[in-house]
């Protein structure tokens, strides 16, 4: 009797060290869990993008920002009707472009069926100092006749700013998706110039 249970307990004893020792190899032998990618920052460099293609973004969004902030200081101060729904159109149009632009520089990020405008700290991010001196002077300047004629011009020379990046991207053309971009931009450019001519007559 005493030779059976002794038997029995070498038995179980012999099982769970083969278990145990299964359990280690497999445990061994198992690879680690890879680490998180880390998350894309706007500062970091893009690849797969052209110098031509990056340089377009770059330009793009400078004059664009300064257009987008100089618009959101203009739908509180216009008075005339043509002038503020331009200002309204042009605020809305450059939240979007601003907002395909940022996502071309973050390759790799799922898209988003829903405009996410930039704060006015990020647009300012984007400007030089001429252009942050440009929005601290529509900041300060009161409303009226004064502004409404500065405002106007002011997009008038940024949208003829914005036509010549379009214009210089696509004769270099290397990029299908910053192609259409360019293409869609340069027909809204031109019909917004046509516009701003219309109301700077209104407005004498």
């Amino acid at each position: 009797m005493e030779r059976r249970i002794l038997l029995a307990g070498l038995l179980t004893g012999a099982a769970g060290a083969t278990l145990a020792s299964r359990a280690a190899l497999a445990q061994a032998t198992t690879p680690p869990a890879p680490a998180p990618a880390p998350a894309m920052k706007m500062d970091m460099p893009v690849s797969g993008l052209s110098d031509a293609v990056k340089a377009h973004i770059k330009d793009t969004m400078a004059v664009g920002s300064l257009s987008l902030l100089t618009s959101r200081i203009a739908q509180a101060k216009l008075k005339h009707p043509m002038g503020k729904q331009f200002a309204d159109f042009e605020a809305a149009e450059q939240d979007g472009i601003a907002d395909v632009l940022k996502g071309r520089m973050m390759p790799g990020v799922k898209p988003m069926g829903t405009i996410k405008p930039p704060t006015d700290a990020e647009a300012e991010g984007n400007l030089d100092a001429e252009g942050k001196a440009a929005v601290e002077k529509f900041r300060t300047m009161g409303d009226g006749p004064d502004f409404e004629k500065s405002y106007i011009q002011a997009q008038i020379d940024g949208h003829k700013k914005l036509l010549g990046i379009q214009d210089t991207y696509l004769k270099v053309a290397d990029d299908e998706t910053e192609t259409a971009i360019a293409k869609l931009a340069q027909g809204r450019i031109q019909e917004h110039l046509v516009i701003l001519a219309d109301i700077q007559k209104h407005l004498g």
